[in-house]
C-alpha cells in the first residue's frame, strides 16, 4: 500500500483532484448558497477559497493552542456536522439535503460555466506541473530562492508536533539555553526545530507563513512534499480567478465565462502569478490572490451580481491576508475604500463589524501575529533587506508581467528585441482592456497607482526584495486587464466590423505570449534537467524516495557503533534549500557553503564526521575542479535514478568538503572554485589499503592583497606519519625550511600563488603517503604581507591576523596514483615542488 503512495504523475493528478474537492467541500458546507447566482464556476472557486482560508487559520490556531496539524480533518468533519445539523431543523434533513445541493449541482445554463473552470485548471495545473509531465514523475520544485524550505519543513513539523512541544523539548534538554544536541546538525528537522524557536525568540520569521502548507500535507495521503506541490498549485488559481472576477467586476455589463478564463489563462502564462509560485513565495501568492478575490466579491456585490456578502468569507479572508503577506492589503487599501464606500455603509456596516471581530478573535489566538507583519512591513520601508540586482530598465516588462525580475537578471539575452516587443504587446492590450471599464471601473483601477508609486519609493530605499514583490502584484492586474481587451477585441472580429482591432488585438497578444512562453520554457527545460544555471532544483519521486531509503542504509552502515554521517554534495541556494526538505528526517550535513555551522561550533572536516560517511550525489554535476585517478575511485555502493552514494568504509575516492568551497562558475572560460577569506576548504582521500600519491594543483588569488597572497595546506592531523616532511614555506620557488617541528602530528606547507589572470601558471605538486580510512588536506589562502595566518604549532595559538585575508581561484586539483606519474618526474618521497 506504501508503494502506491509514492510520488507519481497519476497520483498528483489524483490529489489535485481530491484537495479541490475538499477544499470546495469545506467552503460549501460554511456557507452553502450560490455566492454567484449565475456563475456556477465563480461560486466553486469561492467556496474553494473560503474552505482554504479556513482551514488555514484553524491549522495555524491548532498548533498554537497544543493540538497537531494532523487534526485538521476533525475540523472538516465538524463543519459537516454543523451543517447537517442545521438541514435537520426546522425543515427535515431530506429537504434541508435538498435545497443544500441545489446550489452546488450543476444545471442545464451552467455548462458553459463549467467549461471555463475545467478550462482554466487545465491551463494553470497543466503548465504548472510541466516539468513533472516532462519527466513523468511527482514531487516538488522550485527555482531561484530558497524560502520554500522553511514552508514546507515547519507545515511537516507541525503535522505531528506543536509550537509547545518544541519548547518543551527544548527546556527539558537545555539547562542553560544553549541549543541541544538535538537541534544541531547532523540530526533529523535540526532546522525546522531551530526555526521555530527562534519564532518563540521573537525573530523576524512569522509564524502564520511557516504553516501556509499544512492544510493540504493533512488532508492528502502519501508524501508531504507532493501535497504540498498541490497546495501551491491551489494558491496560484485563486489567484489566477481573483484577478479575473476583479476586473470582471469592473466592466459595463457581466463578462462571458469565455473572457473570465481568458483573463484567468494569461496571467497564468504571464510571469508574475509563476513567479511567485516556481519561487515558492507562498504567503505572498496567497495573499495576493485571497486580496484580489475578495476585492473582486466586493465589486461584485456593489454592481449586484452577489446578492448576498458571505461575511465568514471576508472574516477569514482577510485575517490571513494579515497574518501571511499584510502588504498585499496595506497596497490596496484605497480600492478597499472605494469599495466600501460604494457598497454603502448601510449595507456594508455589519459584514464589516463581523469581520473585524473574528480578526481580532483569530489575532488574539495566535498570540498576537498581527504585529510581526506590521514589524516586517515597516522594516521594509526603512531598510534594504537583500539587494537582487533590480535595474529601472527592468521594470517595463516586470510591471508589465512578460518576464520576473529573475529571469531578467539570469537569461542572457533577456534585454532584448524579444522583451521590448512582448511588453508592447502587454500594453496594446491594457490600452484595449482599459476602454471596456465603466467609470468606477476606471477609478477602481486608476487606484491601483500607489502601488505603482511604491515600486520607486522602495528602490530608492534599497529594499529590492519587496520591490519585487509590488512588481509581481501590479503585473497581475495588469495583464487580467490586458486579457479582457485582448478577448472583447477579438470577439467583435466575429461581426466583421473591426479587422483591423481584431489584427491589432492578435498581434500583441501573439507577441506576449511568444515572449512569455519563450522564457518559461527555458526555466521548465533547467528545471527537468535540473540544470543550476537558474538555481533551478527539482526533487521527483527518485529524490524523495531515497530519502526514506536512505535512512535504513545509514543504519547499515556502521563503523564503530555509530550511524554513518550522509553528506549532500550538491551546492547553492536552491540545492541547499532542497536538501533541507529531501533529508529533513535524516541526519545530514551539507558538503558546501554550511555557512552557520561556525556559531555551533561545527567542524564538517573533523575525523568524526569523515571516518563512516555517506557521499550523496545528484545525478547530474556541473564541470569541477576535482580530477581523481581511476584507481583511486570505486563504484558506487549504492545507486537510483538521479543519486549516487558512497559510502567511504568500503570504497575509494576523494572529495570536496568544506565551508569555503564556493559552487564551481566559470571564469574566463575556465571551472573554478572560490576559497572563501579565513574560511577553510577540504580535500578529503578515502583509500582502503596504504598507498603513496601525487596532489598537484593550480591556484591563483582574487582581488590583490599587499605583498601578494599563498595558498596554505594543512595535513596528517591526528596521526604520526614520518614520512611526511615537517612544515615549509615556499619562497621565490624554493622551498625554505620552517624549522624543525617533526614531533607534530599535523604538517602545513605554504605555496605562493599568481595573481588572477597570469598565463601558463605552475603547478605546485605534493607526494604523499595515504592511510586507510579517511584521509584530510585542508587548504586556506593567507596573504604574504601583513598576516601570516594559519596556526602556530609551536605555541598552540593562531597567527596574528593584520591583514586582508584575499579569496582564492583554485583552478585544478589533480590526484594521480603513483603508477600513474611518469617515473623522470617524481621526486623523493614527502619533497615539495613548484
Amino acid at each position: 500500500m506504501e508503494t502506491l503512495l509514492y510520488p507519481s504523475l497519476p497520483l498528483l493528478i489524483f490529489k489535485t483532484l481530491f484537495l479541490l474537492f475538499v477544499t470546495g467541500l469545506t467552503g460549501w458546507s460554511i456557507f452553502p448558497q450560490r455566492i454567484y447566482p449565475r456563475h456556477l464556476a465563480v461560486s466553486w472557486v469561492a467556496w474553494q477559497a473560503l474552505g482554504t482560508v479556513a482551514l488555514l487559520v484553524c491549522g495555524f490556531t491548532l498548533t498554537r493552542i497544543d493540538i497537531p496539524g494532523k487534526w485538521l480533518f476533525v475540523i472538516v468533519g465538524l463543519l459537516f456536522v454543523i451543517r447537517a445539523g442545521n438541514w435537520i431543523q426546522p425543515r427535515g434533513l431530506k429537504k434541508g439535503l435538498k435545497e443544500a445541493l441545489s446550489s452546488a449541482l450543476p444545471r442545464e445554463s451552467d455548462k458553459g460555466s463549467l467549461l471555463a473552470y475545467i478550462t482554466v485548471l487545465a491551463c494553470v495545473s497543466g503548465l504548472y506541473y510541466l516539468p513533472f509531465i516532462l519527466r513523468n514523475t511527482s514531487g516538488f520544485y522550485a527555482y531561484g530562492g530558497g524560502d520554500q524550505s522553511s514552508y514546507l519543513r515547519i507545515s511537516d513539523l507541525l503535522l505531528e508536533q506543536t509550537f509547545g512541544d518544541i519548547t518543551r523539548q527544548w527546556q527539558s534538554e537545555s539547562s542553560d539555553g544553549n541549543f541541544p544536541v538535538s537541534f544541531l546538525a547532523p540530526s533529523p528537522s535540526y532546522s525546522a526545530r531551530q526555526l521555530v524557536y527562534y519564532i518563540r525568540r521573537g525573530m523576524s520569521w512569522t509564524y502564520a507563513t511557516q504553516t501556509i502548507g499544512m492544510p493540504f500535507m493533512a488532508l492528502a495521503p502519501g508524501f508531504t512534499e507532493e501535497s504540498f506541490t498541490v497546495g501551491v498549485l491551489i494558491y496560484l488559481l485563486i489567484l489566477c480567478w481573483g484577478a479575473a472576477i476583479l476586473v470582471g467586476s469592473l466592466t459595463e455589463s457581466t463578462p462571458p465565462f469565455r473572457t473570465l478564463a481568458t483573463c484567468a489563462c494569461v496571467v497564468a502564462v504571464g510571469s508574475p502569478a509563476l513567479s511567485l509560485a516556481l519561487k515558492h513565495a507562498i504567503p505572498a501568492l496567497f495573499a495576493w490572490g485571497m486580496t484580489l478575490f475578495l476585492l473582486g466579491l466586493l465589486f461584485s456585490s456593489v454592481r449586484g451580481e452577489v446578492p448576498r456578502l458571505p461575511t465568514t468569507l471576508f472574516a477569514f479572508g482577510t485575517t490571513a491576508c494579515v497574518l501571511m503577506y499584510l502588504p498585499a492589503l496595506t497596497l490596496t487599501s484605497p480600492l478597499w475604500l472605494l469599495g466600501l464606500v460604494l457598497l454603502g455603509w448601510g449595507h456594508g456596516k455589519g459584514a464589516l463589524r463581523q469581520f473585524l471581530g473574528v480578526l481580532l478573535l483569530v489575532v488574539l489566538l495566535g498570540n498576537v501575529e498581527l504585529l510581526r507583519p506590521l514589524k516586517l512591513l515597516s522594516s521594509n520601508m526603512t531598510r534594504q533587506l537583500v539587494d537582487y540586482g533590480l535595474q529601472w530598465r527592468h521594470l517595463p516588462s516586470t510591471l508589465l508581467g512578460v518576464a520576473d525580475f529573475e529571469t531578467l537578471l539570469s537569461f542572457p539575452r533577456s534585454d532584448g528585441l524579444l522583451t521590448l516587443v512582448a511588453s508592447g504587446g502587454v500594453f496594446i492590450g491594457l490600452l484595449l482592456g482599459l476602454g471596456r471599464l465603466d467609470g468606477r471601473g476606471k477609478l477602481g483601477f486608476m487606484l491601483l497607482v500607489p502601488a505603482m508609486i511604491a515600486v520607486p519609493y522602495y528602490m530608492l530605499k534599497g529594499g529590492h526584495y519587496h520591490v519585487i514583490r509590488v512588481t509581481e502584484f501590479v503585473a497581475v492586474p495588469v495583464l487580467a486587464l490586458a486579457a479582457l481587451g485582448w478577448d472583447h477585441s477579438i470577439g467583435r472580429g466575429r461581426s466583421k466590423r473591426s479587422a483591423g482591432g481584431v489584427a491589432l488585438a492578435g498581434m500583441s497578444l501573439a507577441a506576449f505570449l511568444l515572449g512569455s512562453c519563450y522564457y518559461k520554457l527555458y526555466i521548465f527545460a533547467s528545471l527537468a534537467s535540473n540544470d543550476n544555471q537558474f538555481r533551478a532544483s527539482m526533487a521527483g519521486r527518485a529524490s524523495l524516495v531515497l530519502a526514506r531509503e536512505i535512512v535504513s542504509l545509514q543504519r547499515e552502515a556502521r563503523g564503530d557503533g555509530q550511524p554513518a554521517t550522509v553528506f549532500a554534495m550538491t551546492f547553492g541556494a536552491i540545492q541547499c534549500a532542497n536538501n533541507e526538505i529531501i533529508f529533513r528526517d535524516v541526519p545530514y550535513l551539507e558538503a558546501f557553503e554550511y555557512d552557520y555551522q561556525a556559531s555551533f561550533g561545527l567542524d564538517l572536516l573533523s575525523d568524526k564526521y569523515l571516518g563512516n560517511a555517506l557521499l550523496v550525489f545528484p545525478g547530474t554535476r556541473p564541470a569541477d575542479i576535482l580530477d581523481v585517478s581511476a584507481a583511486l575511485r570505486s563504484e558506487p555502493h549504492w545507486q537510483r535514478p538521479g543519486y549516487a552514494v558512497w559510502h567511504t568504509m568500503s570504497g575509494r575516492g576523494a572529495a570536496l568538503i568544506g565551508t569555503g568551497w564556493l559552487a564551481p562558475r566559470l571564469e574566463s572560460g575556465i571551472t573554478v572554485r572560490y576559497l572563501r577569506d579565513s574560511q577553510e576548504g577540504g580535500v578529503v582521500i578515502w583509500s582502503d589499503r596504504p598507498q603513496a600519491i601525487v596532489i598537484s594543483l593550480i591556484a591563483f588569488y582574487s582581488p590583490n592583497p599587499p605583498g601578494g597572497a599563498m595558498l596554505c595546506l594543512r595535513y596528517g592531523e591526528d596521526r604520526e606519519d614520518e614520512s611526511l616532511q615537517s612544515p615549509s614555506e615556499l619562497e621565490n620557488g624554493k622551498p625554505v625550511p620552517a624549522g624543525s617541528q617533526s614531533h607534530l602530528a599535523a604538517k602545513e606547507l605554504r605555496f605562493t600563488v599568481a595573481p588572477w589572470g597570469t598565463h601558463n601558471p605552475a603547478e605546485s605538486r605534493l607526494r604523499m603517503h595515504l592511510r586507510p580510512g579517511a584521509n584530510l588536506i585542508r587548504l586556506f589562502p593567507r596573504t604574504l604581507v601583513g598576516a601570516r595566518g594559519g596556526f602556530n604549532f609551536s605555541t598552540g595559538k593562531p597567527y596574528e591576523q593584520t591583514g586582508k585575508i584575499p579569496w582564492l581561484l583554485v583552478q585544478k586539483i589533480r590526484i594521480n596514483t603513483m603508477s600513474d606519474e611518469s617515473p623522470s618526474s617524481l621526486p623523493a618521497l614527502g619533497e615539495v615542488w613548484k
